[in-house]
């Protein structure tokens, strides 16, 4: 795992960060820390714990969110992007190529890789099934690679399945 450093985030946001505690937020304030954690998560990060007193500043004029307030520095975990490989199938219903997304790094049986369609589910298919599919054109995979991101993946498109480099 990798870690780095987040500055100026609001102390009031702490108990939210550390804890996922929503009571006692304004539904205003809980827009602002929503908004803050998705703009980490697009960016490859998640919070784990301020980092201690030493980066605590009793004012900051312009917090990493929010009005001005006090601040603290936060130690955040480096998320590896999510690998995907599109690939399409002969959809005899539809009579027209369908992609598929395969993800490697999705926890799955051994043997098995979980995939991802339109129908907007995981499910576990065999490697075997991953063989018989034909690589796919950006053009087709585009509407499914939009669907990926608004649930939350961070696509890395791979050309082919293979193990993950540590």
């Amino acid at each position: 795992m990798k870690f780095t450093k987040v500055e100026r985030v609001p102390c009031w946001a702490a108990n939210y960060f550390a804890n996922g505690e929503l009571s006692g937020y304004s539904d205003e304030d809980l827009g602002l820390l929503r908004e803050f954690e998705d703009r980490l998560e697009r960016n490859g990060l998640r919070l784990v714990s301020p980092i201690g007193e030493k980066t605590r500043s009793e004012f900051c004029a312009n917090p990493a969110f929010g009005k001005a307030c006090d601040v603290e520095d936060w130690v955040a975990e480096v998320l590896p992007p999510d690998r995907v490989v599109f690939r399409k199938y002969w959809n005899d219903y539809d009579n027209r190529w369908t992609p598929i997304a395969f993800l490697p790094d999705v926890e799955a049986k051994p043997g098995w890789i979980m995939s991802y369609e339109h129908c907007g589910q995981h499910c576990e298919a065999v490697l075997d099934y991953y063989r018989s599919t034909k690589p796919c054109e950006p053009e087709l995979y585009a509407p499914l690679l939009k669907e990926l991101e608004s649930t939350g993946y961070r696509p890395r498109i791979m050309k082919r399945i293979s193990r993950r480099r540590t």
